[in-house]
């Protein structure tokens, strides 16, 4: 089994025009048990590895 992360932000233009912006993350091969618990620190770990964690509400 695989997990894809994607993110989702607002950016504003120049001239304050808003936008949906996208991107995947990471795709990521899962190994052990597909617990709750397991899940939440492989995800936390990935978005570790990106840097983004202090970024995700």
């Amino acid at each position: 089994p695989y997990l894809g992360l994607t993110m989702h932000w607002i950016k504003k233009n120049g001239s304050g025009h808003l936008s949906l912006e996208s991107a995947l993350i990471t795709f990521h091969h899962i190994l052990g048990c597909h617990n709750g618990q397991n899940l939440a620190n492989i995800i936390l770990r990935l978005l570790d590895c990106v840097g983004i964690t202090t970024n995700v509400s």
